[in-house]
């Protein structure tokens, strides 16, 4: 038996020829002009200009009927695209010099066009950089131009199968890739549902946070940053209450971190971060859940309603109820949380932070400590301090305002309770916590949010940067700690009413207790055009919190809750592979024999040749399932031999039209139609 050899052949296998049409480069030229577009603002300006400037020398190339550059040249720029990544990133891994290599390369690849192969290639880039924009941007606004690109892309691609001369509609283009765009949106469906997803989000990708447009708070705050931070109108986080038991506006605190020490000017944290709270906590019987959609501040702060208890997923508690997440805020985020607005039980008496909470500035001669001083002898308990505290911000002319002015940079907080008495609320918190310490009563500063205005269509609170806020914590025996807010005693509005109304009485100057009032009341009234802008404002914020919580949040416990309210609970995650498996063919089954229909009903030779069926049909000749058009003209002229000519006609230009060599023309078509019009039989 003779031993079988095998025989390899060392040809290649032959790639037809690229047969291009003008028409087919302008769309693969448009699509992947397109697919660069959303990442401009994120690519270097020379790659940007480069860009362009490669795609129109490839088609001054094709219009000249030019050859395309030689090899030395295409490596040549490959090396200098390479070049200017790495001059531009001091690297070629990541996110970005990874984009702007995909988008050189992909212009560059124009000038390979050989083949059928090539151009579906460059295709196939630019599906990819328009998937790149995830990395980048997970908005509505962002979707939206993501689809109506992935259909321009689409459309490039049924244009490469028309010829040059071959009429072709823009809108037909566009009415296909819209239609293999829906017949994609099942499968997305079912993936984006039921396959098993982790803890975090799919694009929880972390960001550059030097480039972020995003304001917030540090673990230090000196007098004029929270003022700085209120001005910006971002929207900081969204706070959905699930039993609707929303507090009062003037109960809005929302806990963000302590400040336990100082040094005159400005007030930090200090080493807590590293200190985790491990005491548990007796949880109330009167809880308020919340559901926060927080936006990157790329700090580890998480808010609460004043006072949390609960602890949200993956997250700890520091001394003075802070909580804090492992990693820095870097993408919309989504947790649980659960507060208490009045404990029963007040925390047990602490002596490192009570410690903490009487911490002088060192060599502290300050006329604040007299002040403090005089109120402690006339009192004869710690409450009434305070109250004396309050007593003097709401009767020695305090004014509220986001611009109080330059303070003395060596003391600023004696040159604002004696001297120029106007200030945000952290002037307010600063000095008054400072003057409990001098009075030896236990205080800390909190700086977070309070307020925010309810979206009517959501029923949920949108609170802004505008809202940050600071107030002060004392230590009261029997009571623990409580809140105190100072700036409701020079601005009851500032509580009562919000931010924005405090500014507007603060833009009007002083004013009596009357003009105060009135000036409120019209302050409340909102114009026609003010009620139709809050109408769109509110709808269109609560379609992006739906987007936030429902799509780019779906992580495995929202896919838990959406396949319990499914019925599928108790389904195990192998389960839903297995279900996939079936479900995936079974959707390509079905789209395959609709595109299948939909081909040949869209088809417009074939239509005219079914409207030549139906004459035919009406006079009893109805074409069989197996019949081609040569067997049917054969029993159409025995049955009409005085329209032999026209049914020979009509048979031999489809048949040529369809299968013939010649592409399909407007002319041609034209022909035919009138062929098909003109036939009639007659009795």
């Amino acid at each position: 038996m003779k031993p079988v050899k095998l025989k390899i052949s060392k040809n290649t296998p032959v790639v037809p020829p690229l047969i291009l049409s003008r028409g087919a480069l302008g769309w693969l030229i448009f699509a992947l002009l397109l697919a660069i577009s959303w990442h401009i603002p994120h690519t270097p300006i020379w790659a940007v200009a480069a860009a362009p400037l490669m795609v129109a020398w490839r088609y001054r190339l094709f219009v000249r009927k030019q050859p395309l550059p030689p090899q030395a040249v295409r490596i040549a720029l490959t090396l200098a695209a390479f070049g200017g990544v790495i001059a531009s990133y001091r690297s070629y891994l990541g996110r970005d010099p990874g984009i702007t290599a995909v988008i050189l390369l992909s212009t560059m690849k124009l000038f390979e066009l050989k083949s059928q192969r090539d151009f579906m290639f460059v295709i196939f880039l630019a599906y990819f950089l328009v998937f790149g924009n995830f990395l980048y941007d997970q908005t509505i606004q962002a979707l939206a131009f993501m689809i109506a690109a992935v259909i321009l892309i689409t459309a490039a691609v049924l244009r490469l199968n028309h010829g040059e001369k071959e009429p072709v509609k823009v809108s037909f283009l566009v009415k296909s890739g819209f239609r293999f765009f829906l017949y994609a949106i099942p499968f997305m469906v079912v993936l984006f549902a039921f396959f098993p997803r982790s803890s975090v989000p799919l694009w929880n990708l972390p960001h550059d946070s030097s480039k972020h447009g995003q304001v917030g708070f540090n673990d230090s705050v000196f007098p004029g940053q929270v003022a700085e931070l209120a001005t910006s109108n971002q929207t900081a986080f969204r706070v959905v209450f699930p039993d609707d038991n929303m507090p009062a506006p003037r109960d809005l605190y929302f806990r963000g971190l302590v400040l336990w020490f100082t040094n005159g000017k400005g007030w930090s944290q200090g080493i807590l971060s590293f200190l985790p709270d491990r005491r548990r906590t007796v949880v109330d019987d009167i809880l308020i859940r919340q559901e926060i959609t927080l936006e990157p501040h790329y700090e580890r702060w998480l808010f609460a309603l004043d006072l949390p208890v609960i602890n949200p997923r993956g997250s700890r508690r520091l001394p003075g109820r802070v909580i804090q997440g492992y990693w820095p805020i870097s993408e919309v985020v989504t947790y649980e949380v659960a507060s208490t607005p009045q404990p029963k039980y007040p925390e047990p008496r602490n002596e490192v932070p009570r410690w903490w909470a009487l911490q002088l500035p060192g060599d502290w001669n300050s006329p604040m400590r007299e002040l403090a001083r005089s109120w402690r002898s006339a009192a004869t308990s710690d409450a009434e301090v305070v109250q004396a505290a309050l007593n003097y911000f709401s009767s020695s002319g305090f004014e509220y305002t986001l611009s109080p002015g330059t303070l003395d940079p060596q003391t600023p907080l004696e040159d604002f309770l004696f001297n120029k008495r106007k200030g945000f609320c952290e002037h307010y918190a600063a000095a008054f916590t400072l003057l409990m310490r001098a009075a030896d009563i236990p205080a800390r500063m909190v700086v977070g949010f309070q307020g925010g205005e309810v979206n009517t269509v959501g029923g949920y609170l949108v609170v802004r940067q505008s809202d940050a806020h600071a107030w002060s914590e004392v230590w009261l025996e029997g009571k623990g700690w409580q809140r105190v807010d100072p700036t409701a005693a020079a601005s009851p509005e500032r509580i009562e009413f919000g931010a924005e109304m405090s500014r507007t009485l603060s833009a009007m100057g002083r004013l009596g207790e009357e003009d105060r009032s009135e000036a409120i009341r019209l302050a409340m009234r909102k114009g026609f055009f003010a009620k139709i802008s809050r109408f769109f404002n509110d709808h269109w914020d609560n379609i992006n919190i739906k987007w936030e919580v429902w799509i780019m949040s779906y992580d495995r416990f929202r896919q838990r809750a959406f396949l319990r309210g499914v019925g599928l609970a108790d389904v195990g995650r192998w389960s839903y592979i297995v279900v996939l498996i079936v479900i995936i063919p079974a959707l390509f089954f079905l789209v395959s024999l609709l595109l299948k229909r939909q081909t040949t009903a869209a088809d417009p030779l074939i239509k005219l040749y079914r409207q030549f069926y139906a004459k035919t049909a009406k006079k009893g000749i109805r074409p069989g399932a197996w019949e081609g058009p040569q067997v049917f003209q054969l029993r159409a002229v025995d049955a009409f031999p005085h329209k032999a000519k026209e049914i020979r006609e009509i048979t031999d230009l489809y048949i040529d039209l369809r299968y013939g060599r010649p592409p399909l023309t407007k002319q041609s078509l034209k022909q035919f139609k009138r062929l098909v019009r003109k036939f009639r039989i007659k009795n």
